[in-house]
């Protein structure tokens, strides 16, 4: 269920949408077994790409200034016809009336419901009325003290800052426990090189299995104008600390989904930092990338559209997350 926050800003940005005279303006609520991470498609039209390219920078320049949110990314702007901007938890797509036709997002969410902003604010205001119970003490929990010490505590079974773990109100010292250690969670990134994506249904499906993938890592999306520069990048990250690069690339191995999902759970086992998949350029990868690489994954013997290709990396890294993390979305395949 979304949040209110969540809800205010999908306001916000339909109200934003109002503001450019947005023709046709539906909310989605998407079903939670079918959307992955959002929750919400707010989806408009505009007469002309030009409109469609304000309406954009409105919606952009409205949350970033009521609630400093930045959008994922912005896809489709150059050419406005289908501008998509992912807000993760919801995502915004503004249309030409003859994409919107021809694309049919509202039919292709059957299971979605649609709301209007009326709908929307009523959800908002009831949230917040039941948001106001009386304060309940918090329950007693059991610490450290009179044991010894361990490296997230002080002796007196304190987390170290001197907030006292179970001080009642606080927040502080919940069902984790108080001495879990905090570690710093392995990041992946699917990075691609070459210009800007030119199929939008396929940045459309690419970007939705990123977002699927966040519910179980740290996951980000790169794009780089050529090798040059994302071997740079890479050679970077590995001065700061440890980093595994992953290339896709036709002369490397062929992995199932389960192998790949097991150099993911490797990648975390050894304490990396960052682990990174990389789509090359369209004339393949020069030599020396290939012996940068920690490992090589090949698609198979079949050549894939760059774009197409992105989707398909994007599918299967949240394919090998859900692996790991007991999900039954790799079930019966």
């Amino acid at each position: 269920m979304a949040s209110t926050e969540v809800n205010k800003m999908l306001a916000a940005a339909v109200e934003a949408c109002e503001d450019k005279k947005a023709e046709d303006i539906r909310i989605l609520a998407l079903d939670p077994a079918e959307s992955g991470l959002s929750d919400y498609f707010l989806i408009c039209s505009g007469n002309s790409d030009r409109q469609n390219v304000a309406i954009t920078d409105a919606i952009e320049m409205k949350l970033k200034s009521d609630f400093g949110m930045y959008p994922n990314s912005v896809e489709g702007r150059r050419q406005g016809e289908w501008i998509l901007m992912d807000y993760v938890d919801f995502i915004v797509h503004v249309f030409s009336h003859e994409k919107r036709a021809f694309y049919g997002l509202e039919r292709l969410r059957k299971s979605a419901t649609s709301l209007s902003l009326a709908d929307l604010n009523a959800e908002i205001k009831s949230a917040i009325a039941a948001g106001r119970p009386k304060k309940a003490a918090a329950p007693a929990k059991e610490d450290c003290s009179g044991e010894e010490s361990c490296e997230g505590c002080d002796s007196g079974g304190r987390e170290k800052g001197g907030q006292e773990g179970r001080e009642e109100g606080s927040g502080q010292g919940g069902e984790e426990g108080l001495c879990e250690r905090e570690q710093e969670a392995l990041k992946i990134t699917l990075a691609s090189i070459g210009g800007k994506a030119k199929s939008a249904p396929c940045e459309v499906l690419a970007a939705d299995y990123l977002q699927r993938s966040v519910r179980y890592s740290a996951i980000e999306s790169q794009l780089f104008a050529s090798e040059e520069k994302f071997l740079a990048w890479v050679a970077q990250l590995r001065r700061k600390g440890s980093a595994r690069l992953v290339l896709f690339d036709s002369t490397g191995s062929l992995l199932t989904s389960e192998e790949l999902a097991k150099s993911v759970e490797e990648a975390g086992v050894l304490g990396l930092q960052h682990l990174v998949f990389a789509i090359g350029p369209a004339d393949g990868w020069s030599a020396s990338a290939r012996a940068t690489a920690d490992l090589r994954v090949s698609f198979g013997r079949i050549t894939l559209p760059h774009e197409l290709a992105r989707a398909v990396a994007a599918e299967q890294l949240y394919r090998a997350l859900t692996i790991l993390g007991g999900h039954p979305y790799h079930s019966g395949h």
